[in-house]
């Protein structure tokens, strides 16, 4: 009995560790979120690197004319195997998930996409923005001459 106690105490300390970790996970516009993209063998040489971010659902309906996705570019490598990928998030962007959908890596003149689910796990990140662009109705329109 004290073993299933223990065990069940182990894993509520353990979920509401990863919740933890994972709330404290976010970014806002213009800062910088790096990727570490690992393969399996060594790449000959990577030329470029594209990671894209899309937010999961519909965002806030007062943020709806923000950007719902964008991508990272900047590419460095860090081993044999490793590569890290980063860019700035940017200025005018909705709050919300986003998922990273898609890798693209240029090697020697010829890209490859690496798509969520089939070639990497599942990776989210949290955005937070204030902004809340609000537009003028139009009263009329008319023919000018």
């Amino acid at each position: 009995m004290k073993t299933i106690v223990m065990s069940i105490l182990l894993i509520v300390v353990s979920a509401v560790s990863a919740s933890a970790q994972e709330a404290a996970v976010v970014f806002h516009p213009g800062e910088t979120i790096h990727i570490l993209v690992s393969f399996k063998t060594p790449p000959i040489s990577i030329a470029s690197a594209v990671c894209a971010f899309g937010i999961v659902g519909q965002p806030d309906k007062k943020q709806e004319q923000l950007a719902q996705n964008f991508p990272i570019n900047q590419v460095k490598k860090v081993t044999d195997t490793q590569f890290e990928v980063s860019g700035t998030i940017p200025e005018h962007i909705a709050s919300g998930t986003f998922r990273l959908s898609w890798i693209n890596i240029g090697i020697n003149g010829v890209g490859k996409s690496y798509a969520e689910g089939t070639d990497f796990k599942e990776l989210t990140i949290h955005i937070l923005n204030p902004e809340h662009p609000e537009f003028p109705a139009i009263d009329d329109v008319k023919l000018s001459h």
